[in-house]
This record gives structure tokens, C-alpha cells and sequence, in this order.
């Protein structure tokens, strides 16, 4: 997983951070092989 992801996620507001941890597990186990980048600042 790329730690640029772990840190837009800790800076998020407290209430969005379980959602996105939630969303990003979600991703990858429907797909093992995603590659993860930030792009404009933002996870793409």
C-alpha cells in the first residue's frame, strides 16, 4: 500500500478516516492488484 495514501488518510477529519480505511479495503480485496497513486493532491 503507498504510504502517501496512509497520510491523506491520518489528515483527514476524524470522522471520514474509518470510511476511507473502509473504502480502500474494500478496494483491494475486490482487486489484489490495484496500484494506488495520489494524483492533484488527491488518491487516484
Amino acid at each position: 500500500m503507498e504510504k502517501r495514501i496512509d497520510e491523506y488518510i491520518a489528515k483527514a477529519a476524524p470522522f471520514a478516516q474509518p470510511i476511507l480505511k473502509h473504502i480502500r479495503a474494500l478496494v483491494h480485496k475486490t482487486c489484489p492488484d490495484v496500484e494506488e497513486r495520489i494524483k492533484w493532491g488527491m488518491p487516484y
